[in-house]
């Protein structure tokens, strides 16, 4: 029989410790590793399944478009289709030319010619022409404020000059903005 004395029991205990230790880390080392691997590679596979996923709606895209720009006469029924819906808009905000032409035409000196009407948005309408004088242009802005008789209320709420000029001819080139008054026109929807 054989005995054995271990004379370095300390020695023994700090190298089975450091064992120990170096197994821990190594497993710790190895879960780490493994984590990192199955993060990876789910990470990876997501990144191919949307790449995949999204391969496939482009290709459902380009078919859908091909299918539409095969309709024939699409794009003037998508066109007449806009055009009808704002047909009711254009109804609701008129501007009253049945009444706004003769109003304009009753207020108007020999001395000035008009070159445009705009119709703007709102009850808004830009008048641009041209008069002999500062002094027929005068004439006319202030007659389009006043009221005729018979009329209750102004045609226009206010005028603004939008421009005036003068040549050497003495001729007065203008452009204002008037605003129709509701209250005036107000039976004529």
């Amino acid at each position: 029989m054989s005995i054995k004395i271990n004379l370095l029991p300390d020695l023994r205990l700090a190298k089975i410790k450091a064992q120990q230790t170096r197994h821990l880390a190594l497993s710790i080392s190895l879960l780490v590793i493994s984590l990192t691997a199955i993060v990876t590679g789910g990470l990876v596979l997501t990144y191919s399944a949307q790449k995949l996923q999204l391969s496939h709606l482009n290709g459902d895209i380009a078919k859908d478009i091909q299918a539409i720009n095969g309709i024939d006469g699409l794009s003037k029924a998508l066109t007449a289709q806009q055009a009808a819906s704002s047909l009711g808009g254009l109804y609701e905000n008129r501007e009253f030319y049945s009444k706004f032409m003769p109003h304009i035409a009753s207020r108007m000196p020999a001395d000035v010619n008009l070159a445009s009407v705009e119709s703007n948005t709102g009850n808004g309408v830009t008048v641009a022409g041209t008069s002999k004088t500062i002094f027929a242009l005068n004439k006319f802005i202030d007659a389009l404020q006043t009221s005729a008789a018979g009329e209750q209320n102004a045609y226009f709420s206010s005028i603004v000059i939008n421009g005036i000029t003068k040549d050497t001819t003495g001729r007065v080139t203008f452009s204002f903005t008037a605003t129709i008054n509701p209250e005036a026109t107000s039976g004529q929807k």
